[in-house]
């Protein structure tokens, strides 16, 4: 195996000769092996081990062990812990994105302040094949069925050659130790589903499911890769020109059938989806003339039969935070005053500017952030589920007008549209005891 991994990172040029590796290790077999494998080939390493405070006595002798790994292999340690559930709950994630959030930004931190030329993952085979299940359940394309890759940025993945058991029966050969995590033989994560039921089932009926699974994810990756460059080929033909920092695109010069399809390629690097695509694809009258569709970074302008990409004019502000101690938030349209009353001895203002909202409904942090495509809430006075785009459109909001709305969020709902409109499902009742006041400052 030793052999396999030094060809692997010789073959996928993951990390230059005499380079300095992060190893991230969790003490698992995978990153025990990871250690061996980067020992026996002299490669100088130290190890990063997150303490993700989630499995209490079991994840602090994870850490220990994993102390005493640095010390058999004299390699530097760096740890750290972190209280994942808080970080997940006032984050509104899943306990796995906050802990996958928490710990690659530690590791970058960590290579930054200790020139490492990379970070090194364990992931293998098996990863990469479950991997593909979930995106594919989840819905995906062709992007998403290439499996884990094995170098993204600064991040090295150098035992993607082998498989969960390979990597296991080394590790027995070699009389290697490790720790077993417990959270893997649970069946609450859909990882752990497709791990423990999918994979065994899809493995007898072939049982070379795993080296076909590689192959068919490698494949997957050459389709994907000769799309790319078969778009840039049609595209370039479509490509007219436009102002300074501006493109233009010819509609009428993109064949019909291929039109969704190409758009979306070229365009997923800027931030638009494959819904926007369509829209913009869509044929007359539908590809309605003076639309534009925004990404975080850019828009795309229909002007008749041309779609002009151009960087937002007005750039987007970040979103925004509010807790339950923020007085004031200053947003394109203005500042604007958050409060408190008391039901009892408030009378509600007939001025649609303000948005008068039932506290006790409400959990901080609230988000403040530009709205998007998708988009959606119960306008008050209105009857069921209403898209933020058409509520712009009847309330005659211009499209320059546009870049100046934004949405407040509880969680993922949309509370309120500051000076437009609140939410119905967070409308002051009879029962509502204290009242969240957001409103225009100038009104005052």
């Amino acid at each position: 195996m030793t052999e396999e991994f030094q060809k692997s990172i010789r073959t996928q040029k993951l990390f230059s000769s005499g380079a300095r590796v992060l190893l991230a290790v969790s003490g698992g077999v995978d990153s025990v092996v990871l250690c061996e494998l980067f020992y026996r080939s002299g490669i100088p390493f130290a190890i990063a081990h997150c303490n993700f405070s989630l499995r209490g006595k079991e994840s602090d002798a994870d850490e220990a062990f994993v102390k005493r790994l640095a010390v058999k292999y004299k390699a530097g340690f760096h740890g750290i812990r972190f209280d994942t559930e808080n970080e997940a709950a006032k984050n509104k994630l899943s306990i796995q994105e906050a802990a996958r959030n928490l710990r690659y930004k530690w590791f970058e931190t960590i290579r930054k302040e200790n020139h490492f030329q990379c970070i090194a993952t364990a992931h293998h085979v098996n990863d990469s094949i479950e991997t593909f299940f979930i995106n594919l359940l989840r819905g995906t394309g062709p992007d998403g069925l290439k499996g884990i890759p094995a170098k993204k940025g600064k991040v090295v993945r150098p035992l993607l050659f082998a498989t969960r058991h390979e990597i296991e029966k080394f590790a027995g050969d070699q009389h290697l130790k490790w720790r077993h995590d417990s959270s893997n033989d649970s069946d609450d994560y859909l990882r752990n589903r497709i791990r423990q039921d999918l994979i065994p089932l899809l493995t007898r009926l072939q049982p070379s499911f795993e080296k076909t699974m590689q192959q068919n994810m490698k494949h997957i990756a050459e389709t994907s890769l000769a799309a790319e460059e078969w778009t840039s080929e049609k595209m370039e033909g479509a490509f007219r020109p436009a102002g300074k920092g501006e493109l233009k695109i010819d509609l009428s010069g993109l064949q019909e059938k291929w039109m969704e399809f190409l758009l979306y390629q070229f365009l997923k690097v800027k931030g638009f989806n494959r819904s926007q695509a369509a829209a913009m694809a869509a044929p007359s009258p539908q590809r309605e003339s003076g639309r534009i569709f925004y990404a975080d970074e850019y828009e795309a302008l229909k002007d008749r039969d041309h779609l002009i990409i151009r960087k937002r004019k007005k750039a987007l502000l970040p979103a925004l935070k509010i807790s339950a101690s923020t007085k004031s938030i200053r947003l394109p349209s203005g500042t604007w005053k958050i409060s408190r009353r008391k039901a009892r001895s408030f009378s509600l203002p007939r001025d649609a500017s303000f948005a008068c909202l039932d506290a006790s409904k409400i959990k901080f942090p609230l988000t403040v952030r530009h709205w998007k495509e998708g988009d959606a809430f119960y306008p008050l006075g209105m009857k069921g589920r209403k898209k933020v785009s058409d509520f712009l459109v009847d309330n005659k909001i211009s499209l320059f007008g546009k870049e100046t709305i934004f949405v407040i969020l509880s969680g993922s709902e949309i509370i309120s549209i500051p000076g437009y409109r609140i939410d119905e499902r967070y409308k002051v009742t009879p029962e509502t005891k204290e009242i969240l006041i957001i409103e225009p400052t100038n009104s005052e």
